[in-house]
């Protein structure tokens, strides 16, 4: 049996072992992976990641160019209804679009 006096300090030897033994143990794995990240990207890789934003710039394109015709398809079927149900001149200019509306629907993508 383990005298009192004892119990601390053999509590906290263990702690501290177990604790250096994982702190080893992540530094070498911190070593391992910290060599693979700190190369420079092969031609491969870097192939990869081209094709990767390429496709997201694509997919983002596509998305801006299907937002504009949805909005450019409602303000059509708004006017064309109020058109349709003949509603006065003094009315029908609440429905107008501003300029800055105007710019928006004949806005272009940025370049890159």
């Amino acid at each position: 049996m383990i005298p009192e006096a004892l119990i601390a300090p053999v509590i906290t030897g263990v702690f501290a072992l177990i604790v250096g033994i994982v702190g080893g143990l992540m530094a070498r794995r911190g070593s391992k992976l910290g060599s693979r990240e700190q190369r420079a990207p092969d031609v491969q890789e870097m192939w990869i990641q081209q094709e990767a934003d390429r496709r997201m710039r694509q997919l983002v394109e596509d998305m801006w160019w299907n937002l504009r015709r949805a909005f450019q398809s409602y303000y059509r079927r708004v006017t064309h209804t109020l058109v349709a149900l003949n509603i006065p001149e003094d009315k029908r200019s609440r429905f107008e679009l501003t300029a800055k509306e105007l710019e928006a629907i004949d806005a272009k993508l940025p370049e890159e």
